[in-house]
């Protein structure tokens, strides 16, 4: 059985094999495609799910804690190191070709809403904290890479009683936008 230093380390390899493996063209790539965004910020919404689903959920549960929601499933099967490397990889999914986000890049939606997503669940727990640069002009330039940069999380962080995984987002993009609304925005038929 797998301990938290077990699984410690193998986030941190998971982190440096990203970035002993992706040298500066596959970098930019990442930028390149991450940067383009997703047509709707709150298909994170739809992406989740599905995970779930793919999990064996039977439940879920979204909570807004302040500016932070909470994800959380029921899923019997374990969040395992396959998982894990296949949410902080490109195109390495876990999925079979029939599956929703086989392309390995689903998950990643997460980040066009939020800055910061910590995850928990089978006595896993790390995350992923989204910085930004200073560009030309005093913009700020996102750094997708990121989003293949788990880190284990030192916070005490486990799902509630009944779900097996949860999912605590935080850093929203778009302070206005509402929980309530992106779920909304799941249903809507102009969408």
């Amino acid at each position: 059985m797998a301990t938290d230093v077990d699984r410690r380390a193998i986030v941190d390899k998971i982190r440096q094999d990203n970035e002993d493996d992706f040298g500066s063209r596959a970098r930019q790539a990442v930028q390149s495609q991450l940067g383009a965004g997703h047509p709707h910020p709150w298909m994170y919404v739809y992406e989740l799910i599905q995970n779930a689903c793919d999990a064996g959920a039977r439940r879920v549960a979204w909570e807004v804690q302040g500016q932070e929601v909470l994800f959380q499933h029921d899923g019997n099967i374990p969040l395992d190191e396959p998982h894990v490397r296949g949410i902080a990889s490109l195109g390495a999914s876990t999925k079979g070709l029939n599956a929703v986000g086989f392309m390995g890049i689903g998950f990643k939606s997460v980040f066009a809403r939020f800055r910061e997503v910590r995850v928990s669940g089978f006595g896993w727990r790390f995350k992923f904290s989204i910085g930004a640069r200073q560009g030309d002009l005093g913009s700020s330039i996102t750094k997708w890479f990121d989003t293949l940069r788990p880190y284990w999380d030192e916070e005490s962080f486990v799902p509630d009683s009944g779900y097996t995984t949860a999912f605590l987002l935080s850093r929203s993009t778009e302070k206005a936008q509402t929980i309530d609304k992106d779920l909304a925005s799941i249903t809507s038929p102009n969408d």
